[in-house]
């Protein structure tokens, strides 16, 4: 190891005689100071005493001490010959080990400043918990003040390089003071560093060179790229004047104290174009500066940026006040490193911050990296600026974090930008942040991604880490942080700023003016041009100002993904078929039943999908078969399908076996990829264990494209409580608050089954609560019903309607979130649908009648109970009607989609049980599940038979039967769990 610190040149073949010239040239001699005559004295009474450095240097360098000391001199030369005994080798020994010594310390030297030379760095623009580095080349950061002073070291004494250092360029030798000098510059200047906790020697060595190598940074000081900034900061800084004199009392969500962010962001475009990026997914979980990005780095039109404010529309939208600060944006734009277009989609945010953001825009790129054949992640680039709030407290940013390592959800490397605001920093003497730590973005360091905290008062040192940010992601494929620290002047009504921190903000000038006049003092511009560069941009504002003003807010002008040629169509108000062309279902069920992996797979898996196999060539499919009958035709259509999940390949609870592994090596296969010449890619991996974060990739990557179908599901029934936020924001409100439509399926585990309350219920009457259907005015038409509802819940009994309901998800021409519940017991029990089911133009089912009594038949006459339910309890009511031996008596009917509720098909059903009364049927407890959805919906269906028969003997009501009100969704003790079962069956058997 000390080998690699020495030069291997110098080792190489290099006499120790000559060894001791090279190394121990002195260009100045020592100064005669108090401290090396009492080294010497304590030589000359006892050598002992000393430590081995300083007798070692005393003991081969005697000349060191001048004309003055000869007398010391000769005694020291004749304690050199007693030690060594005249011994040339004895001597050349020790001065071997004094050098390595020295190369030792030094090396310690330059780690100290890698390591922890950010901790001195002058990075805080306001000083306030950060003072600026000492400009004292004695003092090291990292290492004991007195021992340095005491260190022998002549501070012109030269030093060779180690290898694993590039502060001296070309150069292999620099004197100590050089070598402080250099580090303190890259080190401790406005940018600190960390990045040595990464496992990668190759990385660290990377980011050594960009900050160490005097080459590398004096780039960031050339006139061109000055010139650009200060263009840039004049167009930042003259918008937020602009906005905030035209619209004083909006809302403050500016850039003052950040407007750099602009430079650097256009910046980082400029070197991500260089190195082949032709599209970029941008996430902001702050709205701080977001129009300044959209007006000054993506280049969106001023008059569509100043519509909202006058809240002027002609599409029957209600805008919000905050809406033209979260809604999504799609720019197309040439940038100055290419010749053609650069697309950049801004992604609809929350106004709280939430760190929401980071999945979706991790799942946007991957789908757009998936569609344009980018494998490599050279053409589409993801960046997320983060609030220095938000990101240090919030789980998601390490979810996020996490999966970018993951298989199936890495979108090789993202750039994160914190905006670190001065102005949010706690009201103590503390130094440490809100993160309980010196940074905010200490988060980083669990996936070691390198961190350039940056002052924001230093333009030219943050182009610089935007520029090395840049090149990191294109090079290593890995995320990059920048930290931005700066402040803000202006915070929102409901937040002030400490007193201490305002009085610094108050004294600091903009930085523009600051900038323009280092600019006019290095004589690279005048303030004749940048007051003409300030006027022209202010007559381009006021332009488009008074274009606004005329103008009305249109919603394709503030879409993030639009959807080209999907909304052209008329929309389709018909039922569509589903079915399946016998010729073609036979060719598929044949090319799944055949297939044969090239691997051992495990002899359980060959036999459980045996029987599934078997019941298929009976036609009789089984829900696995439903389901890759459902993924399979459609990938033959060249739809692309993508499927995740905590344990989804094999299946966990639900064994689905879509993918096949082997038991002797770490290989496996994906029967439904490869099954036809042209199909569509189909995706199916396991996920990370958190809900959230996978649920929001897979939006992400939902809403990138209408001719996809993302399926996700939940780990567990209580774990999709994890993701509520997500469900709540992006789903029930996804295309009412952000006009953004998705067609993702969220499969919720879903079924009581003595497990306890963590194992049994997905929640359904969360999802219920949030359906926008309105049983007071009810839509009757199905197909307008779906167009108009926010999302569709369904809870299906039978795996044609499994199939059936998948495949309407691709087939109708608007997308809608589908919230589909599942049962294990429904998969384990081997339930399957004929053959028919699937073919003869079959659809899928919102109702299901019971059969067994047809309509205006006598048997539906002499019904005196009919039970609604919905779901795996059916097969139990089926089961208590076979014990009991009611089967003329009581009808069981079936709601396989709850939302949008089915009225028409339900009110033409209880026609038919004139003599009957009506119950719901639900094994969730009274105040969970179904039952408060629907009673007023199923009143609704019974008020509109007797207002178009007022004579009918069916009067507006049904009854409830089920478990009682309860604060736990199910029982811990399973006797408990089965003698409630009992009870309520025994209740829905009692004929009055």
């Amino acid at each position: 190891m000390l080998m690699k610190i020495i030069s291997s040149n110098f080792l190489s073949q290099t006499a120790p005689t000559t060894l001791l010239k090279r190394v121990f040239t002195i260009d100045t001699p020592l100064n005669e100071s108090q401290m090396l005559k009492e080294k010497i004295a304590i030589y000359l009474d006892n050598p002992e005493r000393l430590c081995c450095v300083w007798r070692h240097f005393l003991e081969w360098n005697p000349e060191l001490f001048g004309e003055r000391n000869k007398q010391l001199v000769d005694k020291l030369k004749q304690k050199i010959s007693e030690r060594s005994g005249g011994d040339i080798n004895i001597a050349e020994e020790l001065l071997y080990d004094l050098y390595i010594f020295d190369q030792i310390q030094v090396h310690k030297i330059i780690t100290n400043y890698q390591f922890k030379g950010h901790l001195a760095a002058s990075i805080d623009p306001l000083n306030i918990f950060r003072s600026a580095f000492v400009p004292d080349s004695s003092i090291i950061p990292g290492t004991d003040i007195d021992s340095q002073m005491n260190c022998p070291y002549n501070k012109e004494r030269k030093i060779i390089l180690p290898d694993e250092s590039f502060i001296g360029g070309s150069q292999t030798v620099m004197k100590l003071k050089d070598i402080l000098i250099t580090l303190n510059r890259s080190f401790c200047g406005s940018i600190g560093i960390e990045f040595m906790n990464h496992t990668s020697v190759d990385i660290r060595q990377w980011v050594k060179r960009k900050f160490e190598e005097p080459a590398f940074v004096s780039s960031m000081h050339s006139p061109h790229i000055k010139q650009l900034i200060l263009l840039r900061l004049i167009r930042a800084h003259s918008f937020e004047q602009f906005v905030s004199s035209k619209w004083p009392n909006e809302k403050q969500h500016g850039a003052v104290g950040c407007e750099i962010l602009m430079p650097a962001l256009e910046t980082l475009i400029d070197f991500g174009s260089a190195h082949g990026a032709q599209s970029f997914v941008l996430g902001m979980t702050t709205t701080r500066a977001r129009l300044n990005v959209l007006a000054n780095v993506f280049r969106k039109p001023l008059q569509q940026i100043f519509v909202p404010f006058h809240h002027q529309t002609s599409e029957g939208v209600l805008l919000h006040d905050d809406d033209k600060y979260i809604l999504g944006n799609n720019v197309k734009k040439v940038t100055s490193n290419q010749a053609l277009p650069t697309e950049f989609a801004v992604l609809a945010s929350t106004s709280n911050f939430v760190e929401a953001i980071d999945p979706l825009v991790s799942g946007k790129t991957m789908a757009e990296q998936l569609y344009t054949a980018d494998d490599d992640g050279r053409r589409v680039w993801p960046i997320v600026i983060h609030g220095d709030e938000v990101i240090s407290g919030q789980g998601i940013v390490m979810e996020t974090l996490r999966m970018a390592n993951q298989k199936g959800f890495s979108t090789n490397g993202t750039i994160h930008i914190v905006l670190t605001n001065q102005s949010n920093l706690p009201r103590n003497d503390s130094p440490k942040s809100d993160a309980g730590s010196i940074y905010t973005t200490n988060v980083a360091h669990t996936t070691m991604a390198p961190v350039f905290h940056v002052n924001s008062q230093d333009p030219e040192a943050v182009v610089y880490c935007m520029k090395v940010a840049a090149e990191y992601r294109a090079k290593f494929k890995s995320d990059v942080i920048v930290d931005l620290i700066c402040y803000q002047k202006y915070l929102p009504p409901d937040k002030s700023i400490p007193k201490e921190i305002a009085k610094k903000i108050d004294s600091e000038r903009p930085i523009l003016e600051k900038y323009s006049e280092k600019m006019v003092k290095e004589e690279l511009s005048t303030w004749y041009e940048i007051d003409n560069s300030i006027q022209k941009y202010n007559h381009l504002l006021e332009y488009s100002y008074s274009k606004a003003q005329k103008s009305s807010f249109k919603v394709n002008e503030w879409i993030d993904s639009p959807w080209k040629r999907f909304f052209e169509k008329k929309l389709q108000l018909v039922d569509p078929n589903t079915s399946l062309i016998p010729s073609v279902y036979k060719v598929t069920v044949e090319n799944i039943i055949s297939y044969r992996p090239d691997i051992n797979t495990h002899p359980s898996v060959l036999d459980d999908l045996s029987t599934h196999f078997r019941m298929a060539k009976e036609n009789k499919i089984t829900w696995l078969m439903a389901e890759n009958l459902a993924i399979a035709f459609m990938l033959q259509e060249g739809i692309n399908v993508r499927m995740t999940g905590n344990n989804c390949e094999e299946g966990e609870s639900i064994r689905r076996y879509h993918a096949r592994y082997a038991v002797d090596t770490p290989e496996s296969r994906i029967p439904l990829r490869g099954m036809y010449k042209a199909q569509g890619y189909y995706t199916v991996c396991n996920s990370l264990s958190s809900e959230f974060a996978n649920l929001g990739f897979e939006i992400g990557f939902s809403q990138t494209s209408p001719k996809s179908l993302v399926i996700w599901e939940s780990t567990k029934e209580d774990r999709t409580s994890l993701a509520q936020y997500m469900i709540d924001v992006f789903l029930a409100a996804g295309e009412g608050r952000w006009f953004r439509q998705t067609g993702i399926v969220c499969l919720i585990p879903h079924g009581m089954e003595g497990k306890g309350d963590s194992t049994s219920t997905g929640r359904p009457e969360r999802f219920l609560q949030m359906c926008n259907d309105d049983y007071q005015n009810p839509i009757t038409e199905m197909p307008l019903q779906l167009v108009k509802c926010n999302w569709i819940v369904a809870n299906v009994t039978t795996p044609s309607n499994y199939f059936h309901i998948l495949r309407r998800q691709m087939k109708v021409n608007f997308r809608k979130p589908l919230i589909l519940f599942t049962h294990k017991k429904l998969f384990k029990k081997m339930i399957y649908s004929p053959r028919e089911n699937f073919l003869n133009k079959n659809r899928f089912q919102v109702y299901f009648p019971d059969y067994k009594f047809p309509p205006n038949s006598d048997l539906a006459q002499g019904v005196k109970k009919v039970l609604f339910c919905t779901g795996k309890v059916y097969y139990e009511l089926l089961d208590a009607r076979d014990e009991a031996n009611l089967k003329k008596e009581i009808a069981i009917c079936r709601v396989e989609q709850i939302s949008p509720f089915p009225f028409l098909a339900i009110s033409k059903d209880i026609v038919n049980y004139p003599n009957a009364s009506f119950h719901w049927v639900q094994e969730e407890h009274r105040n969970q599940g179904w039952w408060t959805y629907v009673r007023p919906r199923f009143i609704a269906a019974m008020e509109m038979i007797k207002k178009k028969d007022p004579k009918t003997s069916i009067e507006p009501g049904i009854n409830y039967i089920g478990r009682g009100s309860a604060y736990q969704t199910a029982t811990e003790i399973r006797y408990q769990h089965f003698l409630e079962r009992s009870l309520f069956l025994a209740d829905a058997m009692k004929i009055m």
